[in-house]
């Protein structure tokens, strides 16, 4: 992946992540990987969620690597849903087209989280490229492409438990709607803010580019199939992110996540006492609390 720009100054890059701590973090490992190859960033801070997670990486990297602007996003109505959340964050069209066009040497790209699509429409309006970033994998990716492209059909039985085939994976993989379905169970058929978020989603196969936190080692087949179905080979697997290395100060990783319910010690040395191959990871989201 290589950007346009000045040699000796880095291009710029503007970074948009979406305000929740499980999107922030891991684009913010993305952004430290950014600055360590000479590309200059304005991160948008949208929440003060963002601030000290951002201070480890400021300390570490010169002012002129990484630079921030603060816009504030509307909040939404009490009680509203995660939709209209999400389009909430579309107050912040204008407002960047704005600074756009008064930056003397604005960005040639902005990388923005997979839940703000309408940054694709955007970054056509101002003649650079888009990149939508995923803090999860490939596969993911591809089932919510296939879901939200095939609504009607997919939630056209009554039964929740009925199985859905996404053709557009290797293998064509068969899961319970209720189990691949939470989010976009939501959906309202003509809801303005349920149609906007479709349509975000669906952009982000319009974008220039693709990046996941992920590996081509676990999820190859993932991305071989998501350049197909893009028609392109600009995605690409940049993941782990979280790789310790010499041009981070430590304190980045033990402030990013906020406290560990596990020394990090403790985690390494649980690890190093298991055979190569016997342990399995599993995440089960940024949002859910096992009790």
């Amino acid at each position: 992946m290589e950007f346009s720009g000045n040699h000796n100054s880095g291009a710029h890059v503007f970074l948009f992540p979406f305000p929740t701590s499980g999107h922030i973090i891991p684009l913010l490992d993305l952004a430290n990987h950014l600055i360590n190859h000479n590309v200059n960033l304005t991160i948008l801070v949208t929440t003060p969620l963002i601030l000290p997670l951002l201070e480890p990486i400021r300390a570490t990297h010169s002012s002129n690597s990484i630079q921030t602007l603060v816009l504030q996003v509307p909040e939404p109505p009490v009680g509203s849903n995660f939709a209209t959340r999400i389009r909430s964050t579309f107050e912040l069209y204008d407002p960047i087209v704005d600074w756009f066009n008064t930056h003397t040497s604005p960005p040639v790209a902005i990388i923005s989280d997979f839940f703000l699509g309408w940054t694709h429409q955007q970054a056509c309006r101002l003649g650079i490229r888009r990149i939508v970033f995923w803090p999860s994998g490939a596969f993911t990716c591809l089932v919510m492409s296939h879901k939200w492209r095939n609504l009607e059909e997919i939630f056209a039985k009554s039964d929740e438990n009925c199985l859905v085939t996404f053709d557009n994976i290797p293998n064509n993989p068969e899961y319970p709607r209720q189990q691949v379905c939470t989010l976009s169970s939501q959906y309202r058929k003509g809801d303005r803010d349920w149609e906007f978020v479709r349509r975000g989603l669906l952009d982000n196969e319009k974008s220039w580019g693709a990046l996941f936190n992920s590996c081509g080692e676990i999820e190859g087949v993932f991305i071989d199939g998501l350049k197909r179905q893009t028609g392109h080979d600009r995605v690409w697997a940049v993941g782990p992110l979280i790789q310790l290395d010499s041009n981070v100060v430590g304190p980045y990783y033990s402030q990013r996540g906020g406290l560990s319910a596990m020394p990090h010690d403790e985690v390494m040395t649980w690890l190093d006492d298991k055979a190569d191959d016997s342990v399995v990871y599993v995440c089960f989201g940024s949002l859910s609390t096992l009790t």
